[in-house]
């Protein structure tokens, strides 16, 4: 049947709920149509089953058994709308998703960045795991049934081939190699079929989705399926009898871990196979874990610190931009592979002292040096740079670039590439020179400004996300100032300088802007698993773009201090890589204060108290401005069981914090440690006086009602944390502080529970 007989019959019957648009292509089993769906006014997809597959269908049975697949209501499934017939066509309707399938990305790339392939096998697995624990089989999983749209990938046609399976009548006409094998044979596409469904075996079940989801990911990490370029009748000989090369043996870069997970799933029997997609998830998990870990502990050839770079302009208002500069130069040279590089915390902790170059050496555990200036006058530029040997003080190399402004980003690049050629290192791990990120130069300027701000926290961040939302304005495509607005506003609601209501919109805004522009930086991964993490309603997707964010590259301390706190604590519980992750992070940047300082917390978290005490004094010692090392060395007070060391720790930082909610709960319960009931009721008060004029996060007035008795009051309290998206109270079933757990006794307790849990 042509293309305008199929739309003219299917337009005239459904002519009163869809608009059909135009033929989107389809093969094998389908006829694939865009249509608008008049009633809601959105775009769907209508898919017609082959003329010839049909006439060996029963229709009625057909949509019996698609109403099984129905019911799936997953983030990575593409979810089934309607079905029915027409002319004894049996059809079905499904979101219209505007994107590409992962095989029409593999024609035309290959093998994917490993990265790329590790965050869409991830939202597969999901998927699988998804289905499988509702007993649905998909049958037919391959490149082809993998929508990708913006960060995420969806499988689609779940349940399809086994409701054509189950609706034949008789023996359906054969397709070609993109579409079911005959009926009453085998059902699936030969490329990627398990033993036993070539076998026809009638006991299949969700282990032959295991080895198909085997075959699509060795196809994207190799660029091709594990047996290819044969008849079909060759094709099922392989699949029953052959074993394909390792992934590594074709791509050396593919981490052994992945490589063993691909190889388990095409396992010939299915009981040598992963028991599970879950299996399959923990696995690349653990995989991808242990591949940090030994990138970690690999000691490359050379290593470097990069100080902070003198701003000589008259305007002492440009130190900002040497300081910027020094962390782009930072983020280009960590590109190098063979290079270590000190990390921007530990490198600026010498910002404005006169260090010693072999002092450096030793505390940063670096052999090279790169000092620099930058003066910046109007338009014109003049950044200065020498490299020097800390052994011997020595000069490897020094350059003067004069340029105008806009050539910031060329002059980036070309110390980076100089510096490569001093070492002998790749440039590049894409092989790529760097990709300006913002043709507005003034964009890039409030952008650096606005990091600058950020990094300080406190007051600051409000001026950091005026200069980040101005930047975006000048240039709606900048990703990485899309993404530092994003954890700006993100952590502004966090922290409760603002209710979250008043932020998650333009937060999730821009994250998704950041992850739509540059989907392959960490930045923009960062921002969307922040955000999900806190805001959204999906911890799965979170945990996807957390292990997404670390992939991509090396990481550096926020992305793995983030992964830590976020992925791994908050929504995992999974103590041993969360404090193996930020002793990573420590070992990486040992003059961070936050990591210091996270260090403490999560072996707090962990029950692991073993150097605890000694971390958080050291993070203190490192940063003693941050509200956040004042407040952990409290905490790690109150674990030691030493009452009035952290009594007085939780007044030192109500005073430097400017009596912060989160610090006033924290002191109430200092006083209910030690049976001063009035204290904690004193602090209560003034937290309820103060919620009438700004806002107090709910969350500080439940802990702080619970520590003066108050039972009603803090239940109250709550819930209202989470109707007003309070994300802080996620960490009152996690966090086993004294403040937490004196929740826990409060009648009600267990409907907040359920609420927090159904987050």
């Amino acid at each position: 049947m042509s293309t305008a007989q199929l739309y003219d019959r299917f337009q005239q019957a459904l002519s009163s709920a869809y608009t059909l648009r135009r033929e989107l292509g389809g093969g094998g089993m389908s006829r694939v149509f865009v249509a608008e769906e008049i009633a809601l006014g959105r775009l769907v997809v209508i898919k017609i089953l082959s003329p010839d597959l049909a006439q060996g269908l029963s229709a009625d049975r057909f949509a019996r058994e698609i109403r099984l697949a129905a019911r799936l209501q997953h983030p990575h499934i593409v979810p089934l709308f309607s079905a029915g017939e027409v002319d004894g066509l049996p059809y079905y309707t499904m979101p219209f998703v505007d994107g590409e399938s992962l095989g029409t990305r593999l024609a035309r790339e290959g093998n994917l960045p490993i990265a790329s392939a590790l965050h869409i096998l991830r939202d597969i697995a999901r998927a699988l795991e998804y289905a499988h624990s509702n007993d649905v089989v998909h049958r037919d999983i391959k490149p082809a049934n993998v929508l990708l749209s913006g960060n995420s990938a969806s499988v689609t046609d779940f349940g399809i081939a086994k409701a054509v399976f189950a609706a034949r009548t008789g023996r359906a006409t054969l397709l070609d190699e993109n579409g079911l094998t005959q009926l009453g044979i085998a059902v699936g596409t030969p490329l990627y079929m398990a033993p036993e469904q070539v076998a026809a075996d009638p006991s299949v079940d969700h282990r032959a989705d295991l080895y198909s989801f085997g075959c699509l990911a060795y196809e994207a990490l190799t660029g091709h399926p594990p047996f290819r370029h044969r008849s079909r009748q060759a094709l099922f000989v392989a699949h029953i009898t052959e074993a394909p090369p390792p992934v590594d043996s074709l791509r050396g870069e593919v981490p052994g871990t992945l490589t063993e997970m691909v190889m388990q799933c095409l396992a010939k029997s299915p009981a040598d196979r992963p028991a599970s997609a879950t299996e399959v998830l923990a696995a690349m998990d653990a995989g991808a874990t242990r591949s940090r870990m030994a990138s970690t502990a690999a000691d490359p050839t050379e290593s470097i610190a990069v100080m902070p770079f003198a701003s000589m302009s008259a305007d002492k208002e440009n130190e900002y931009f040497a300081d910027g500069i020094t962390e782009d130069i930072i983020n280009a040279l960590a590109q190098l592979d063979g290079l270590r590089v000190a990390c921007r915390t530990s490198s600026f902790s010498f910002k404005g002292t006169k260090y010693d170059l072999q002092a450096i050496g030793e505390k940063l555990n670096v052999d090279n040096v790169l000092e620099g200036s930058v003066r910046k006058s109007g338009n014109f530029l003049r950044i200065t740079t020498q490299l020097v040997k800390v052994s011997d003080g020595y000069d490897l190399w020094s350059e003067r670039y004069d340029r105008e402004m806009t050539d910031i980003f060329a002059v980036q690049d070309e110390i980076a590439t100089a510096i490569a050629s001093k070492f002998k290192l790749s440039l590049a791990r894409s092989g790529e020179s760097a990709k300006a990120p913002t043709g507005n130069i003034e964009a890039y300027e409030l952008f650096l400004k606005g990091r600058v701000l950020f990094y300080r926290r406190g007051r600051f961040i409000r001026s950091a996300i005026e200069c980040f939302e101005r930047a975006v304005a000048l240039d709606p495509r900048f990703a990485q100032a899309q993404a530092a607005l994003a954890d700006a506003l993100t952590l502004c609601g966090y922290y409760g300088a603002v209710p979250p209501k008043a932020i998650i919109d333009r937060a999730r805004a821009a994250a998704q802007r950041a992850v739509s522009l540059a989907p392959e930086i960490a930045e923009s991964r960062h921002a969307l698993a922040l955000w999900t993490t806190l805001y959204g309603s999906n911890d799965s997707v979170a945990m996807a773009e957390w292990e997404h964010a670390m992939d991509l590259g090396a990481p550096s301390t926020q992305v793995r201090c983030s992964y830590a706190l976020w992925r791994c604590a908050l929504l995992m519980q999974d103590w041993d890589t969360c404090v193996s992750t930020v002793e990573s992070a420590v070992a990486a940047d040992p003059l961070s204060g936050y990591a210091n300082s996270l260090l403490a917390l999560v072996k707090m978290f962990a029950r692991r108290f073993d150097g605890m005490l000694a971390d958080a004094k050291r993070g203190l010692e490192l940063d003693p401005e941050s509200f956040w090392s004042h407040w952990t060395l409290q905490r790690a007070y109150h674990y030691a069981g030493m009452s009035a060391e952290a009594f007085a720790q939780g007044q030192a930082t109500l005073a430097m914090s400017g009596r912060h909610p989160w610090a006033m709960s924290e002191l109430a319960v200092e006083y209910a440690t030690i049976g001063d009931r009035g204290g904690a009721e004193a602090i209560y008060g003034e937290l309820v006086s103060r919620a009438h004029i700004e806002h107090i996060p709910p969350t500080s007035l439940a802990v702080a009602a619970t520590c003066a008795g108050r039972v009603e009051e803090a239940v109250a309290a709550c819930h209202r944390a989470v109707d007003e998206r309070d994300s802080h109270i996620r960490w009152s079933i996690v966090d086993r502080w004294d403040g937490w757990q004196a929740l826990h006794t409060q009648p009600g307790w267990e409907d907040i529970r359920r609420r927090i849990e159904n987050w």
